[in-house]
């Protein structure tokens, strides 16, 4: 069978396979990134802290956001924001020494990206009832 359910299917699973692997691998990226660039442990700190705080409101938020829209493009949407996140903190890295008010920023964007996806991800998935 060319095209048609198997190559959509492939191209989910790829998409969920990379997202998992982004997901999981990103705060790791992100403590190296802050303390190779800043080299201070504050701002690490500052930085985690808000990323905590930005994903209590996304969670408090996602629920009900996620009633009221489409959640496939509420899902695509989010992970294309965060994708473009990470872009832009890859492109700032690259592109020299960036201010250390960056990564708090970043913090509070990923948080707020990452989580506002996890709960509406897994309420996406119909499971049969019991």
């Amino acid at each position: 069978m060319k095209g048609g359910l198997a190559s959509g299917f492939k191209i989910f699973w790829l998409s969920r396979a990379i997202a998992a692997l982004s997901a999981t691998s990103a705060p790791i990226v992100f403590t190296f990134a802050v303390l190779e660039s800043a080299g201070r442990t504050e701002i690490l700190a500052q930085s985690l802290s808000l990323q905590v705080l930005a994903q209590l409101v996304a969670l408090l938020v996602s629920g009900r956001l996620i009633d009221r829209v489409n959640r496939k493009w509420f899902l695509v949407a989010m992970q294309a924001a965060s994708g473009l996140t990470w872009a832009a903190l890859a492109a700032l890295l690259l592109s020299g020494d960036p201010p250390d008010a960056v990564f708090p920023v970043f913090g509070a964007l990923t948080g707020l990206l990452q989580d506002s996806t996890a709960r509406p991800r897994r309420a996406a998935i119909k499971r049969p009832d019991p």
